[in-house]
């Protein structure tokens, strides 16, 4: 069984240093079929296969840890140096009572303020240039400068009634889902759903073969970043030759199961009606 996955965020991989031959080497000596290939599950077999390639990174790819990221990107040395002050002066404002400390508290506290809301601007603007701008770099780096400071979520941690914490907006949204539907006083008990209309297209047998991966996988840009699976391009691309058959087997199950064929030549088309009540 291979080494577990490693958390993929704050890693840096150095694919300049990397062994190649050795890494293709492991893929292809790997068992593949006794490990990846006898679960039925699809979703369990696709794991089982990152796994795979990710145990092949960490054994054959040298990295090392980059720092944590402050949770405010926006938040600088001059924020920080501002954020001190404030809290010095409370201090001695706290410890010795008096007007000059007062003033001196306050001063510092609406120093404070203003340099982080010149810093949150300052981000702002940035955006508001690169939004302007018709480079492809520049519109991604808009991208990154959005999702980094103005995504987080501005709703606290919520608590469901079996006992755990909801911190994901995933998991706040099905939360409230859940809540609206258990305090709904609409009676739905004797509404039956619509049903779908027959559709007459029929849809041809899909075949995915091993060299349309392959094709696939060496035409991957090495320059892009991974996804949520932690697998970077590059790696995929430089071991296509070994791992396109891997990659290809779990499609085989489209083109010659009777029953997922049968299912796809039936397909229908699901229209949803809307009442208003």
């Amino acid at each position: 069984m291979p080494p577990a996955i490693m958390d993929m965020k704050d890693i840096k991989r150095r694919f300049a240093s990397a062994s190649s031959g050795d890494l293709r080497r492991y893929y292809a000596d790997f068992p593949w079929n006794d490990y990846c290939f006898r679960v039925r599950d699809p979703c369990l077999c696709a794991e089982r296969i990152t796994e795979v390639i990710v145990s092949g990174m960490k054994a054959y790819i040298p990295h090392s840890f980059s720092q944590p990221k402050p949770s405010e990107p926006w938040f600088n040395s001059a924020c920080s140096h501002a954020i001190h002050d404030r809290e010095v002066a409370h201090q001695k404002y706290l410890s010795l009572p008096s007007p000059e400390s007062h003033a001196l508290y306050i001063s510092a506290r609406n120093h404070a303020k203003s340099v982080l809301q010149l810093a949150k601007h300052s981000i702002s603007r940035k955006c508001q240039n690169l939004s302007n701008s018709n480079s492809l770099r520049d519109f991604w780096h808009l991208i990154k400068n959005i999702s980094n400071n103005f995504t987080s979520s501005s709703l606290p941690p919520l608590f469901p009634p079996d006992g755990t914490t909801a911190i994901s907006s995933v998991s706040k949204a099905k939360l409230f889902f859940q809540t609206f539907a258990h305090n709904s006083t609409l009676d739905d008990s004797e509404l039956v759903s619509p049903s779908p209309p027959p559709s007459y297209y029929f849809m041809s047998t899909i075949k995915i073969l091993c060299n349309d991966v392959f094709h696939a996988l060496t035409g991957l840009n090495p320059r892009k970043d991974y996804g949520p699976d932690g697998v970077p391009p590059i790696v995929l691309k430089t071991c296509a030759s070994v791992l396109a058959p891997c990659l290809a087997k779990p499609f085989l199950p489209v083109g010659s199961s009777p029953t997922f064929s049968l299912f796809l030549q039936r397909v229908t088309v699901l229209t949803s009606q809307t009442t208003v009540l």
